[in-house]
């Protein structure tokens, strides 16, 4: 009896995530196996919970048809009412509140929110670099593949979106999904459309360091690799 309590429970802690999150507008939301990671990843933490939440085709769809919309926002300093920005946040704070959930009921967990990866200095301001990229835990739980433009590509939102992380020890059922294949093949529009030729082109693979794909400190986060991606215009077109 108590191994059916305890499997009501763990089920129950599940919905409550599952519940929350999708309430909040999660467009995918997977728990996965992250054991084959290096501890100064994982943190010791076998499981993860991983989601993903879009960014609006009114968004996207602006972004594309206004010339440097990034540093236009930035000159009139709305960056703090940006969509992005605002769900960036979004998924950092939903992260830590999975985080909490998790830690009340027992369970050791780590959000890879962004407040949280600073204030646990896991995030390298000099090279651009967290220990453990969200894309990574999100290829892991079979949510899409890391693009040549070193964003999470996924087959039904393309990189629209933003990524929440919580890293923990409670027994979640894994579904045992698999990595994706890159879907990239012979595409350049990133890498051409690129201002700062700041994307090589390269396919992603995980034992190819960053560098060689991605030339990160010219990068100035301008969105068109974003929403030119062949698969953001898929999700524009499915929304019309």
């Amino acid at each position: 009896m108590e191994g059916k309590h305890y499997f009501c429970a763990m089920r129950g802690i599940e919905e409550e995530i599952i519940r929350i999150l999708t309430e909040e507008g999660a467009a995918f939301i997977r728990f996965t196996d992250i054991t084959e990671l290096p501890p100064e990843q994982n943190r010791n933490l076998p499981r993860a919970v991983s989601f993903g939440i879009t960014l609006t085709p009114s968004y996207v769809q602006k972004v594309k048809e206004t010339p440097d919309y990034v540093q236009m926002i930035i000159a009139q300093n709305q960056i703090e009412e940006d969509e992005f920005h605002l769900k960036e946040l979004r998924a950092g704070e939903l992260a830590d509140r999975i985080a909490e959930l998790l830690v009340l009921e027992g369970y050791q967990a780590y959000s890879l929110s962004d407040n949280n990866v600073i204030a646990t200095h896991a995030w390298d301001a000099e090279n651009l670099r967290t220990l453990l990229p969200q894309k990574t835990v999100a290829v892991l739980a079979g949510a899409g593949w890391v693009g040549k433009n070193n964003l999470l590509i996924t087959p039904a939102y393309g990189p629209a979106l933003t990524l929440g992380t919580v890293l923990t020890d409670a027994p979640l059922h894994i579904a045992g999904t698999q990595p994706m294949e890159s879907k990239c093949g012979a595409c350049r529009i990133c890498t051409d459309i690129c201002p700062a030729g700041a994307i090589y082109g390269k396919a992603w693979e995980r034992h190819i360091p960053r560098e060689e794909r991605i030339d990160i400190h010219r990068c100035t986060t301008c969105l068109k690799c974003l929403v030119h991606c062949p698969y953001t215009r898929k999700y524009l077109k499915c929304r019309e």
